[in-house]
């Protein structure tokens, strides 16, 4: 377990099982999110299901972020508490994202962003 590598960390810190993520995408995450760490920010992830990762990112950034989680299971909106949306939605669906995230413009650029970064690593 590194120390510095919150995402690798968490999992030792947590009985939390629901939670599914490639083994690679803890040292990527680690590196490209960095400098968002304890911010305050728009955040979606794509696919929540049973919840695992929620916690995990409430924890990761600022209190007062804004974190929307989309999914094509309705039972996924359980999940759903203040500062923290669940869209029920098909991801493939281009409309559906659009109207889901309307105030995420931000969000097209940071992601644009990191997988410059991953293409160019």
């Amino acid at each position: 377990m590194t120390l510095d590598n919150y995402f690798r960390d968490y999992l030792h810190r947590t009985d939390d099982k629901v939670m599914t993520k490639m083994d690679h995408y803890l040292d990527v995450y680690h590196r490209l999110l960095a400098p968002w760490r304890s911010q305050d920010i728009s955040f979606l992830e794509i696919g929540i299901w049973k919840g695992g990762s929620i916690k995990m990112w409430q924890d990761y950034f600022g209190a007062e972020s804004r974190l929307t989680f989309l999914d094509i299971d309705p039972a996924c909106k359980a999940f759903e508490m203040p500062g923290l949306t669940v869209e029920i939605g098909d991801q493939s669906d281009g409309i559906f994202c659009r109207m889901s995230t309307p105030n995420m413009a931000l969000l097209t650029s940071l992601l644009m962003m990191v997988a410059i970064r991953c293409i160019n690593k």
